[in-house]
């Protein structure tokens, strides 16, 4: 009986295994991109001598051009980890905190005052003769789609291992005891956090 020969996988589907294998990967990929990105043009601002980038972050309280550098650092990991990693679900977890502090540093901004736009390109909006505004808004897009992306994958990925674990979602009597059981550990860490900032209040 003659053997069938094996074709040898082409590249385009070896690079479309890697990049969009699933949902999960694209977005992860995706992410890795804009993170990419947005990485090397804050290293690239910040080697600069603009007049900005001597101004204080009214958040962290650092000048501009030291805080770009080091987000930019940061994004350029964030950038390797979902090229690199396969699996999506640690990427993600990765994207999602990132995210969450990205919107909480818009939102305390927002509390403050701040009226000029976000820094989150640095001077390169200039160098391609972007309006800041407008890269600032597309800055905002960009971080509603991690937000989704990145807890759309955790979600999913906390579904499957409640399946795996055999509570099923129409069992109203074990879902709920499981919703129990996270509110308790919830309200356990924030009295937690609620004690340490007592203590480090009165030393």
């Amino acid at each position: 009986m003659q053997q069938l020969e094996r074709k040898p996988a082409s590249p385009t589907r070896g690079a479309y295994e890697w990049f969009a294998r699933d949902r999960a990967t694209l977005f992860v990929r995706t992410a890795g991109v804009i993170f990419g990105i947005t990485g090397i043009a804050k290293i690239l601002s910040a080697s600069g001598g603009v007049k900005v980038l001597k101004i204080e972050d009214p958040i962290f309280q650092m000048k501009f051009g030291t805080l770009l550098v080091a987000a930019g650092i940061a994004e350029l990991f964030l950038c390797f980890c979902c090229l690199l990693f396969r699996k999506s679900k640690l990427p993600a977890a990765l994207v999602a905190f990132a995210a969450t502090n990205l919107l909480a540093y818009r939102v305390l901004l927002w509390r403050i005052g701040w009226k000029m736009p976000c820094m989150c390109l640095g001077t390169f909006t200039d160098a391609i003769h972007m309006s800041p505004y407008t890269a600032d808004l597309i800055i905002k897009i960009a971080l509603i789609y991690l937000l989704i992306g990145s807890y759309g994958v955790l979600i999913k990925h906390f579904w499957r291992v409640l399946w795996f674990l055999g509570i099923s979602i129409g069992d109203n009597s074990n879902l709920i005891h499981f919703v129990r059981i996270g509110w308790r550990l919830g309200g356990f860490c924030l009295r937690g956090s609620r004690f340490s900032s007592i203590i480090s209040m009165h030393p």
